[in-house]
């Protein structure tokens, strides 16, 4: 089976917070590399030499406060209204239809 891996978009962060907030304990930790609480989702803390993360945080305009070789980063989500939750439904839909193709593909190869 293919797994399709994309860059989030600005677009896809409203759907960011509820998706993390949802996660039970053992997937947080598996998440965030620790068990997490509500207000540490995310949220970001690494040392100002990993470039990676710096350069991720940056990207995603997170906001970063940096102090004594560390960073803290917090990536501000605008509230949801009429447009960003049916943005989030036709995603879904095509999520969805993308699955179901995915799925058919694989039944059809399977008879081979």
């Amino acid at each position: 089976m293919d797994i399709h891996i994309r860059e989030l978009s600005r677009v896809d962060r409203p759907a960011l917070e509820p998706h993390f907030l949802a996660l039970e304990g053992e997937d947080r930790r598996l998440r965030f590399g620790a068990p997490v609480n509500d207000e540490a989702v995310l949220f970001m803390h690494c040392l100002t030499e990993n470039a990676a993360m710096m350069h991720l945080a940056r990207k995603q305009a997170m906001e970063i406060v940096v102090e004594s070789g560390e960073a803290d980063a917090w990536l501000t989500l605008l509230p949801a209204d009429a447009s960003s939750h049916f943005g989030e439904v036709f995603a879904q839909r095509v999520a969805l239809f993308d699955y179901a193709l995915k799925q058919g593909r694989a039944w059809l190869g399977q008879g081979r």
